[in-house]
């Protein structure tokens, strides 16, 4: 396996990349790591900017390719191998294109801007367009572990098969894992729905062990999930992201933009 994850410019430690270097050590992955410069806007609105903010892009961009030496001693000090990848242009854009060729893609959400499901943030675009699943991780998480306890939102939607797929690595190596099957509300709300993952089964045949129970929750879901996996002092939430469309979220709320919206769990989730 081999992981992506996105750096920032600086090289002081991060987030991202000290959970990315736990987790692809637990899974005994390779990780990569990318820089993205972006090209500013301004650039192309207003011509006489274009050589200066272009020339700033330019050193940004040099600078970011000479930090593979920086990279290679991270690496080296977690016991891992990979590659240092520089980027211009659009994260979204440049994210999904590289995640194509990884089994998961790493992200820092910042505080300052929190980036909610509308559609329009880097992270949630980057959900909606890869076809790997990524892990959302808090910028300010202090936990020194990801994926040792375990919980999972479970509908028997083909995006939360997606995410508990795209987690069975995990699941297969964690001490505590807890399913909330809501898939019986599911099945009863939409009876035409093609069949679900016989989940037991599944379990089963990865060698999973983990405890399903119902999840009805009387309010919404998003809030009850938090909840129970504050009860169960998990350091991971696994979920599909938008079993129904971005506009819906928007409108009415849903369990993908209330979670999106917390800063406790690291989210590892597929679209």
């Amino acid at each position: 396996m081999q992981f992506l994850v996105r750096v920032g410019p600086d090289d002081a430690p991060t987030t991202a990349l000290r959970i990315a270097g736990h987790v692809a050590h637990r899974l005994h992955a390779g990780l990569d790591g990318v820089q993205i410069v972006p090209l500013p806007p301004a650039a192309f609105s207003v011509p006489e900017a274009v050589p200066m903010q272009m020339d700033t892009v330019q050193r940004q961009f040099t600078h970011a390719r000479e930090r593979d030496a920086w990279f290679a001693q991270q690496l080296e000090s977690m016991n891992l191998n990979g590659r240092w990848h520089a980027a211009q242009g659009d994260a979204s854009t440049v994210l999904c294109h590289m995640a194509a060729a990884y089994e998961m893609l790493i992200l820092a959400r910042s505080d300052e801007h929190r980036d909610t499901p509308l559609g329009y943030g880097t992270i949630s675009r980057s959900v909606f367009g890869c076809r790997c699943p990524v892990l959302i991780l808090p910028e300010d998480m202090t936990n020194e572990t990801c994926g040792e306890r375990i919980v999972v939102a479970w509908n028997g939607s083909r995006e939360s098969t997606l995410a508990l797929r795209g987690a069975r690595p995990l699941l297969t190596r964690a001490t505590h894992v807890r399913i909330l099957d809501g898939s019986s509300d599911a099945e009863r709300v939409d009876p035409m729905r093609p069949p679900t993952l016989h989940l037991q089964e599944w379990l089963d045949r990865h060698d999973i062990k983990a405890t399903i129970e119902p999840f009805q929750p009387d309010g919404a879901s998003g809030p009850a999930i938090e909840a129970r996996a504050r009860d169960d002092n998990a350091d991971l939430i696994v979920m599909g992201a938008w079993g129904r469309s971005r506009l819906a979220e928007l409108v009415l709320g849903g369990a993908t933009r209330h979670l999106f919206g917390q800063r406790a769990f690291p989210l590892l989730v597929a679209h």
